[in-house]
């Protein structure tokens, strides 16, 4: 049986954009889930997981995945390959999401580009006012 829970913030609908499952095996004795310390719950891959809205007025946010401790570079370029915005984090493993406000650019289209160490991922960002 799984149960989802979903917080409508704001107006008549919910979106889900991220919904991580994890498995363990069944435990005969004791309470629930149990680790020996190892990385159950990590990521196995390290990368870019969804970036939701794509079609933006305020901001976006964007899900990823770090197999290890990383640093993770984010910038953002206009369409005449200006850069908009940089983001430099160091991180450690796991699931992280990051929020990247729009307010202040101009409508348009956008490229963010993700990178960690030796992966790279390129999505579109389309800001309207």
């Amino acid at each position: 049986t799984l149960l989802v829970e979903i917080e409508r913030l704001t107006g008549s609908e919910a979106t889900v954009a991220l919904l991580l499952l994890y498995e363990y095996e069944p435990i005969r004795r004791g309470g629930g889930p149990q680790g020996s310390g190892g990385d159950q719950g990590l990521p196995a891959k390290t990368g870019l997981i969804s970036l939701y809205p794509t079609l933006v007025s305020d901001g976006f946010t964007i899900c990823y995945g770090l197999a290890r401790p990383e640093v993770v570079l984010i910038d953002l370029y206009d369409s005449s390959g200006r850069r908009v915005k940089e983001i430099i984090r160091k991180e450690p493993s796991g699931y992280h999401r990051l929020s990247i406000p729009t307010g202040d650019l101009s409508a348009g289209v956008y490229f963010l580009n993700f990178q960690i160490g030796e992966y790279q991922r390129i999505e579109k960002v389309v800001v309207i006012r």
